[in-house]
């Protein structure tokens, strides 16, 4: 019984700096294509809400990835703004509503795939703000 407790303590103790690790990092939202096979690089949030992500990927193909992440933000409401795909790397802006997502896929020079995206959930947020008292009175 002892040895089954001391294996118990020993895992726990393995395992808290790989929790603390974890819990350091924000999620991805649910928004984001997680590419397949993607591993993060960066993962960030700014302020309330905006959020960006970097994958790096070891295979794949520009266009496909491009397809894939269209259709993952279309079938969480998104509608495509503007779609610039290329064989060595591809913009893509979608909007829904006050939120906003670009997603910028490009080839590294290693010969892997960089899939980055940042999502701002309240791009209106600026407009909202107070003008300086000098351009208030120029207009």
């Amino acid at each position: 019984m002892k040895k089954l407790r001391a294996a118990f303590s020993a895992a726990a103790l393995l395992a808290a700096p790989a929790m603390l690790e974890a819990r350091d990092f924000d999620p991805v939202p649910r928004l984001i294509l997680r590419p397949h096979g993607g591993q993060i690089v960066k993962s960030r949030r700014i302020g309330e809400d905006k959020f960006e992500v970097e994958y790096f990927l070891r295979r794949g193909r520009i266009r496909d990835l491009a397809d894939e992440a269209r259709s993952n933000a279309e079938n969480n409401g998104f509608r495509t703004v503007k779609a610039k795909v290329s064989p060595s790397k591809a913009t893509l802006e979608f909007r829904r509503g006050p939120q906003e997502m670009d997603i910028r896929i490009k080839e590294k020079w290693t010969g892997g795939i960089s899939y980055e995206a940042e999502l701002d959930l309240n791009r209106d947020k600026m407009s909202e703000m107070p003008m300086p008292a000098e351009q208030a009175e120029q207009e």
